[in-house]
């Protein structure tokens, strides 16, 4: 005869159960929010800089005081005074700048933030939205990030996140899926074999009525953007249609969405910029034509070469064409724009600093290697009104640095203090 099991043994275990379920539900949840990289309390006093040097997003001010308020830049120049509760920052030796923007970023992508973890604990780092990312993005002066390619739900939910204040990170634009044409880059190529990435990171389109449907749904949705890819990958995999492409940019620009695509080759970035692309991603090593480089300055087409992840990937020595291109446009007058393309052996932050250093080994001056970063990055995202500059009125997006790096590039490594509306988060 089976034993008769005690009433009791059946009520203990179920409430061992509910402990156990408690507290191992506890501790994830303390896990998920340790150093999960939150906002910084604002200050109630300002921030007054003593006689300190400034590049404005343009151009050398001199040796001024600068005082942020409120989230904003309240004063500027040699009559500016502080107020008596203001913390007071001596600027001898030291210069600033405005925050930086990295134009050209995937969030999720890997990188040496997380080579080393594994599988779990980058899903992990995933779920928490990469909090060493968006401290290192801080840490380098980085105020503003572009993304050009990641999960749309992920980085509107990431964005929603920082505009809210549950998490700390740099301002986020972005735009939703990539718009290729069937079995092209990404689709053919890097995201071939995950559907997950294929479905979720692009849009195949072959006419210019899905195109535009596409395009109006993103925009619904939220995207600051939408982004191309005009590239066959030297004749190796499908290209999208022009009235296709035109079709997109068409449309983005009739929700008020700016377009930026992606391109190989110089006919890649004439036919983009003859159909209306604000800006041109990787660029070509092709020599450009001077007719093309013209209609780029009257258009205003900001050129992006993310000339960093070239170098990683070594191919940039073997392409002399791309550093030539940057210094051709740069001195007819096309926005050049600082964007790196961080991934694999890349860590953010620390890459827009070598990405500017290469500008300028590329013929940039280092000030306009940093306008690059700043202004022009203000002027594309359609923010100039507001940010990139430093003038009175302005968000106080601001980088403390140790030297002058619009006199010496490298100097942009020496960050001694940030703050991105008016907050200090270094």
């Amino acid at each position: 005869m089976a034993a008769r099991q005690r009433p009791g043994f059946t009520r203990i275990a179920l409430i061992l159960v509910i402990v156990l379920t408690s507290i191992s539900t506890a501790t994830f949840y303390l896990l998920l929010r340790a150093n999960l990289y939150t906002p910084q309390k604002a200050s109630d006093s300002g921030y007054f800089f003593k006689s300190i040097a400034v590049f404005d997003g343009e151009s050398d001010k001199g040796v001024v005081n600068v005082r942020i308020k409120n989230g904003a830049i309240d004063c500027m120049g040699k009559d500016c005074q502080p107020e008596s509760d203001d913390q007071i920052i001596d600027g001898a030796g030291k210069s600033l700048i405005p925050g930086l923007a990295d134009l050209h970023i995937h969030f999720y992508a890997p990188s040496t933030e997380n080579s080393d973890l594994s599988t779990f604990r980058q899903l992990f780092d995933y779920i928490r939205q990469r909090p060493l990312v968006r401290q290192n993005l801080h840490n380098a002066g980085v105020t503003t990030v572009r993304s050009v390619g990641d999960i749309t739900a992920n980085i509107l939910k990431l964005r929603e996140q920082i505009q809210n204040g549950d998490l700390a990170g740099s301002e986020v634009f972005c735009v939703g899926p990539l718009f290729t044409a069937p079995g092209g880059h990404p689709a053919g190529t890097i995201y071939k074999g995950n559907d997950y990435l294929v479905k979720n990171g692009t849009r195949q389109v072959s006419d210019t009525a899905a195109a535009r449907t596409n395009v109006a749904t993103l925009a619904d949705m939220g995207v600051n953007g939408i982004k191309a890819v005009y590239d066959d990958i030297g004749g190796r995999f499908p290209k999208l249609d022009q009235q296709v492409l035109k079709s997109i940019i068409d449309e983005a620009h009739s929700h008020g969405l700016w377009v930026t695509i992606h391109t190989g080759t110089a006919d890649d970035v004439q036919t983009a910029v003859m159909l209306g692309a604000d800006a041109i991603e990787h660029g070509t090593e092709e020599r450009l034509p001077d007719s093309l480089i013209s209609r780029m300055v009257q258009q205003q087409v900001l050129y992006i070469p993310t000339l960093a992840v070239t170098e990683v990937q070594n191919v940039l020595e073997k392409q002399p064409g791309r550093k030539t291109n940057i210094a051709r446009l740069d001195s007819a007058g096309v926005m050049i724009g600082a964007g790196t393309d961080t991934q694999g052996k890349m860590a953010f932050g620390s890459s827009l600093h070598r990405e500017l250093e290469l500008l300028v080994e590329a013929g940039l001056s280092p000030s306009h290697a940093l306008r690059a970063a700043t202004w022009y990055a203000a002027i594309s995202l359609k923010t100039d009104h507001r940010k990139g500059r430093l003038e009175p009125g302005k968000e106080a997006d601001c980088v403390l640095i140790n030297g002058k790096p619009w006199v010496n590039i490298s100097d942009i490594r020496k960050v001694e203090g940030v703050w991105q509306k008016g907050v200090r988060v270094k």
